[in-house]
């Protein structure tokens, strides 16, 4: 396994752990379940550290793509930009997630707590989406049709398959 596939396995922890623990909160608060909303925020805790390990991967996983023929730059920069940022979110939802679990044990969540992580993590999801937008778009031009590279230009032909393949519209 090479750095890129890591990289591949780790970032799809913190984008669907922070749509788990969105769903996940939102059902604790309905059914005003505090163990359920105390479930929530251990997970937005485990999201975090996730968030981490695919970030972390990142930098390892261009070092092996910039062999690849066709590799473009310009793919990777809004990626890694925006991934600090999406990080930086989930650390603040998780660190927050954490104080929370200390200071309501043994008794419920406040509801503005539970509000706060609900909206905040809506935002962290949208961040991890968008990040993983961005990341798909280094390598599948099947997603970034009709767009070029931010920072690169146009985007050069062959990369839509085999040597000598075209796209076909």
């Amino acid at each position: 396994m090479n750095d890129a596939q890591l990289h591949l396995m780790f970032n799809h922890l913190p984008v669907m752990g922070s749509l788990f623990t969105l769903g996940l909160l939102g059902w604790g608060i309905i059914r005003k379940s505090a163990e359920v909303q105390k479930v929530a925020m251990g997970a937005m805790v485990l999201v975090a550290l996730t968030a981490w390990m695919a970030f972390l991967t990142g930098e390892p996983a261009e070092e092996v793509l910039e062999g690849f023929p066709n590799f473009e730059e310009g793919w990777v920069e809004p990626h890694e930009h925006y991934a600090e940022y999406a990080l930086y979110a989930s650390q603040a939802l998780g660190l927050v997630a954490l104080v929370g679990l200390i200071l309501s044990r043994g008794r419920e969540v406040p509801i503005v707590l539970a509000g706060l992580l609900l909206v905040a993590n809506l935002g962290v999801a949208g961040m991890m989406g968008y990040t993983a937008h961005l990341g798909g778009m280094i390598r599948h031009p099947e997603i970034r049709h009709g767009t070029t590279a931010p920072t690169q230009g146009a985007e050069q032909g062959g990369e839509h398959g085999e040597a000598g393949e075209t796209e076909e519209h």
